[in-house]
C-alpha cells in the first residue's frame, strides 16, 4: 500500500519569489501656513518631511485652511435661499431707484452686489451682462444699467454706493435704518464758490447729487422707505417705494420754498376725512358753549347771537344765488392773484400738486366738499358767534382761518390770500343768517379750482387747498 503525499505536487508548483516588504504610504491634510517645526504623523520617507527651521511650511501637498477668519457672512435671519432672494431684490431696487432705505445690516450686506452689478456693466461685455441679467430681476433695467454706466462712472473704479445710518430708529422693534443709495457721477468732490462768498475767497462745498437710479423715469425720483407695522412682532417688510419730492428726490419739506412729499390717494382721502371730523366735533362743542362765553351776550347781543347759532335754516333761491356769486368771485381773483403774485401762486403749486395729483374727479368732488364744510361750521357757523356777532367776529374768524392755511407747504402770501377769502365767507355768513350760504359758497370755489388745475390751468388757490390745508 503506497502513502499519498503532497511533496510531488509542491514540486511541480512554481516557487514564490520573496519580494521586499513595503511601507504603505498615505499623505495627510497639512495646514497652509506656518506650523511648530515637528513631523506630522505621515506614513512617509523620514527624507521626505525634513524641516530646516524652527517654523515651516508643510512639505507633503495639503492645503488646508484651520479656522474661517474673515469669512463672515451676515445670515439677515433667513436660509440660504430666502437670504440671496432678498439681496437680488434689494440690489434690484437700488438700481431702479437709485436710493434705499432699509435696516443696517441689509444696507451694508447688499452694498458689495450693488458695486458688483455697476462693475459688471462696465465690463460690458456678453458674459458680465448675462451675469447681471441671472442676478437683477429686471431685464429692462439690467439693459439701462449696461447702456449709462460705462458713461456715469468713467473717472469712478469703485465705490459705487453709499451706506449712511439714519438717527431715528425703526417704530415697533427699534432696529437701526440706514440709506443706502448710488454715489455721485465723479468720485472727487466738487467744490463750488457762491456769488457773496466769491468776493470774501471763500470756498463752499456742494452736496453730491447722488441717489439717481438707472430705472426708466416714470415720474419724479423715487427713493424707497421701508414701513413697517407697530407691532414689534409682525414681519416686516424690506423695502417699500415712497416718492420724496416732486421736484427731487433729496428734497425736504419747507413750509416756504421747499417741496413737499408726494402721497397716495388712499391717505389724502383718510386724512382728508379724519381731520374733517375732527373739526366739525370742534364746531359743535363750540357752539354749545357759545351763549355762555361770547362777550356779545354781555353787551345785549344774545338774540343775534342766538340767531347765527341756528344751523338748521335754510337758504332761499336768492341766498344761493349769492353764495354762488360769491364762489364765482374768489375763483376769479385766485385766477387774477396767480398771474401776478409769484409768492401765492408757488404755494398753491405746491398744495395742489401735493393734494390734487392722485385724485379722480369723483375723489376732488370729496375732498373739496369734506373741509369746506367743517371749516365752516367751526369759523363761521360757530366762531363768530362765540367772539362778535358783527364785523369784529369776521375780521377775527378771518385771521384765524389764514393762520390756519398758513402750514403744509404754503407762506404768508398763502395765509393772507386765505385771511381775505375767510372775511368774505364771514360777510356772506352774516348777510344770510345762515350757515348753508358759506358752506355752499366754500365748497364751489374749492371744486372749481381743483377742476381748473386739474384741466391744465396752472395753480390752485383757496379753493383748490382749503381741503389741502386739512389733509395735508
Amino acid at each position: 500500500m503506497s502513502v499519498f503525499t503532497y511533496a510531488p505536487m509542491r514540486a511541480a508548483l512554481p516557487q514564490a519569489v520573496a519580494r521586499p516588504q513595503q511601507r504603505l504610504t498615505l499623505s495627510l491634510p497639512s495646514f497652509e501656513g506656518m506650523r511648530v517645526s515637528r513631523n506630522m504623523p505621515c506614513m512617509q520617507p523620514a527624507a521626505d518631511t525634513s524641516s530646516s527651521s524652527s517654523l515651516d511650511a508643510p512639505q507633503n501637498g495639503g492645503k488646508v485652511f484651520a479656522m474661517r477668519h474673515g469669512n463672515k457672512l451676515a445670515r439677515l435671519g433667513r436660509p440660504a435661499d430666502q437670504r440671496k432672494a432678498l439681496i437680488r431684490g434689494l440690489v434690484t431696487e437700488v438700481l431702479r431707484h437709485g436710493k434705499i432705505q432699509t435696516t443696517k445690516t441689509k444696507a451694508k450686506a447688499i452694498r458689495k452686489f450693488v458695486d458688483k452689478m455697476i462693475g459688471l456693466a462696465k465690463d460690458g461685455s456678453l458674459h458680465a451682462r448675462r451675469q447681471a441679467l441671472g442676478f437683477v430681476y429686471d431685464p429692462e433695467l439690467v439693459k439701462s444699467l449696461f447702456e449709462q454706466v460705462p458713461t456715469r462712472y468713467s473717472e469712478r473704479n469703485g465705490g459705487y454706493c453709499r451706506v449712511q445710518p439714519v438717527t431715528q430708529p425703526r417704530r415697533g422693534d427699534n432696529v437701526e435704518m440706514a440709506t443706502i443709495e448710488l454715489a455721485a457721477r465723479h468720485h472727487r468732490r466738487q467744490r463750488v464758490a457762491a456769488p457773496l462768498a466769491a468776493a470774501s475767497g471763500s470756498k463752499q462745498k456742494t452736496k453730491q447729487p447722488g441717489g439717481r437710479g438707472f430705472g426708466k423715469p416714470s415720474g419724479p425720483a423715487a427713493p424707497i422707505q421701508e414701513q413697517q407695522s407697530a407691532d414689534p412682532g409682525a414681519a416686516q417688510p424690506d423695502a417699500l417705494p415712497v416718492v420724496a419730492s416732486t421736484a427731487s428726490a433729496a428734497g425736504t419739506a419747507d413750509s416756504g420754498s421747499g417741496v413737499l412729499p408726494v402721497v397716495s390717494k388712499g391717505q389724502i382721502i383718510a386724512v382728508c376725512t379724519q381731520v374733517s371730523v375732527l373739526v366739525t366735533v370742534l364746531a359743535f362743542g363750540l357752539r354749545q358753549v357759545a351763549p355762555a362765553i361770547a362777550p356779545a351776550v354781555k353787551d345785549g347781543q344774545a338774540a343775534a347771537v342766538a340767531d347765527l347759532l341756528q344751523w338748521a335754516v335754510l337758504p332761499s333761491a336768492g341766498q344761493v344765488a349769492l353764495a354762488v356769486g360769491v364762489a364765482a368771485g374768489v375763483t376769479g381773483a385766485r385766477l387774477a392773484l396767480l398771474a401776478v403774485w409769484p409768492d401765492f401762486r408757488d404755494a398753491s403749486e405746491r398744495s395742489n400738486q401735493q393734494v390734487l395729483a392722485p385724485l379722480s374727479a369723483a375723489d376732488v368732488v370729496l375732498v373739496g366738499a369734506l373741509p369746506a364744510v367743517s371749516e365752516e361750521l367751526l369759523f363761521r357757523g360757530a366762531l363768530i358767534p362765540a367772539v362778535y356777532p358783527d364785523w369784529r367776529g369776521v375780521v377775527i374768524a378771518g385771521l384765524a382761518f389764514g393762520v390756519l392755511h398758513n402750514s403744509g407747504g404754503r407762506n404768508p402770501a398763502f395765509a393772507v390770500w386765505a385771511s381775505v377769502v375767510g372775511c368774505a365767507y364771514g360777510a356772506l355768513f352774516l348777510a344770510t343768517g345762515t350757515v348753508a350760504c358759506p358752506v355752499l359758497a366754500h365748497s364751489l370755489s374749492n371744486i372749481a379750482s381743483a377742476a381748473l388745475w386739474k384741466s391744465g390751468t396752472t395753480g390752485g388757490g383757496e379753493g383748490g387747498s382749503g381741503g389741502s390745508s386739512s389733509s395735508a
